[in-house]
């Protein structure tokens, strides 16, 4: 069946279906667009390099997965306590390796040598 084809016999379905059904087919139909854009998604995207296989992330990517200002990312990596990559003028971070340091300093793990400096530690407030 063509999706022409197939578009048309759900427009007729639609004309006949009753009141109470019809929030019913528009959850059906949002489930259905999902899927589609997730297709697409998938269709094209760049194909994974088994050499290279986290995406890596720029500083502002990493400020928001770490919850700190770009600065505050840029000062971590400046004294090696994040794995950067440098790319010129760039500076980049493996996704796998950012959650493997996550990893190694949650739970109060992060010594002296890893502390965030005090100026860019964010402020709890209850």
């Amino acid at each position: 069946m063509t999706t022409r084809a197939l578009f048309e016999d759900l427009r007729g379905r639609i004309a006949e279906a009753l009141p109470d059904h019809l929030p019913g087919i528009l959850v059906q139909l949002a489930a259905a667009q999902s899927a589609v854009a997730a297709r697409l998604i998938t269709a094209y995207a760049m194909p994974v390099n088994p050499q290279f296989p986290t995406p890596l992330l720029n500083v502002e990517q990493i400020g928001e997965r770490l919850q700190l200002p770009k600065s505050a990312v840029y000062e971590l990596i400046r004294q090696g306590k994040l794995p950067a990559v440098r790319i010129g003028k760039h500076v980049r971070i493996e996704a796998g390796r950012l959650e493997q340091w996550i990893a190694e300093h949650r739970n109060g793990a992060v010594d002296n040598a890893t502390r965030i400096p005090t100026k860019f530690r964010p402020v709890v407030r209850d």
